[in-house]
């Protein structure tokens, strides 16, 4: 097992989050908006157990937050991240790679769990705001993983960026 530290600033992320989507669900009036909202509760929860199974805090009592610097881009379908400092992204790289090994624990556990939802998406779900609750769940379920990927890319796109303009100033 990790450190843990780059689970625990993550998760730190997550929770932030999760204080925002509760509020909004306060206010929200879409029906399936407020399926989707509360799926993402529940996938939050689901990915709290899911490491609490494999060793690791539960994360769902924590309240500690940090401030996000993913967004999910809709239209993608798929968190990207926000920041394109260097010296932030470096030491991101370290976390998200505490992060993967965490999950490359729980994956088993987290494989099954994901069958399961899909497995009562198609057999039980009965109405069409089911599908907005699972897909909720999914995209907060899987969110760390995705997040991980996220700071990768925007670290090998700010490493080129800084490698650049070292080989820039060399040539003076």
């Amino acid at each position: 097992m990790g450190t843990g530290e780059g689970l625990n600033k993550f998760m730190q992320i997550m929770r932030s989050d999760m204080n925002v989507i509760e509020a909004t669900l306060q206010t929200e009036e879409s029906g399936n908006k407020i399926a989707s909202l509360q799926g993402e509760c529940s996938g939050y929860r689901s990915l709290c157990k899911e490491l609490e199974n494999c060793g690791w805090p539960n994360y769902a009592e924590r309240k500690e937050t940090m401030q996000t610097f993913f967004k999910y881009d809709a239209e993608r379908e798929k968190w990207v991240c926000t920041t394109s400092n260097y010296a932030t992204l470096l030491e991101w790289e370290t976390y998200a790679l505490d992060v993967e090994e965490a999950l490359d624990e729980a994956r088993g556990k987290m494989e099954k769990r994901l069958n399961d939802r899909k497995d009562w998406l198609f057999y039980r779900a009965k109405k069409g705001r089911d599908l907005y609750f699972s897909r909720g769940w999914y995209k907060r379920f899987i969110a760390l993983g995705e997040w991980a990927v996220a700071i990768h890319d925007a670290f090998q796109t700010a490493k080129k960026i800084h490698d650049s303009e070292l080989k820039f100033d060399e040539e003076d």
